[in-house]
């Protein structure tokens, strides 16, 4: 009985120290760089939304998590209290759907000062997105987006 004790002991040492480890490597591992990512996708705003709504669940399966690239017309720039920004760019026929960015904050070089109305191409990582159903309009998020020159 005494060998089964030990047996379990080293067992759950092991396996402790196996979960350790892949925990600390986890929580260290570093931010995918976008801006040296080329994108898995390239979108104009309607085009993005348009795909969404068509299929979305294939459009989620092949875009989460993923760097995409998209081009439309700033609607609103809010900064936020963490030196970031978010900004929303115009999608849909009717204008009811919005991109809604959120900015890297080490990349802000100019987008406090976007007017509403310019086209811009963003890159960043796809996060989700939500559909209201009252106003038939999708927001697609994405973070870490940074404004491609």
């Amino acid at each position: 009985m005494k060998n089964w004790l030990q047996i379990i002991l080293i067992l759950v040492v092991l396996g402790a120290a196996v979960g350790g480890g892949v925990a600390y490597f986890m929580y260290n591992k570093p931010h995918q760089d976008v801006i040296e990512t080329t994108p898995a996708f390239e979108f104009t705003a309607n085009n993005l939304v348009t795909e969404l709504a068509a299929d979305t669940a294939a459009f989620v399966a092949k875009a989460a998590g993923k760097v995409i690239q998209v081009s439309g017309p700033v609607r609103v720039v809010t900064p936020d209290n963490n030196g970031g920004a978010t900004l929303l760019i115009e999608a849909g026929e009717y204008g009811l759907d919005d991109i809604s960015l959120q900015m890297d904050s080490a990349y802000m070089d100019g987008i406090l000062t976007l007017p509403a109305g310019k086209v811009i191409t963003i890159k960043g990582i796809y996060s989700g997105h939500q559909y209201e159903d009252v106003l038939e309009s999708w927001t697609v998020y994405m973070n870490r987006c940074v404004m491609m020159r």
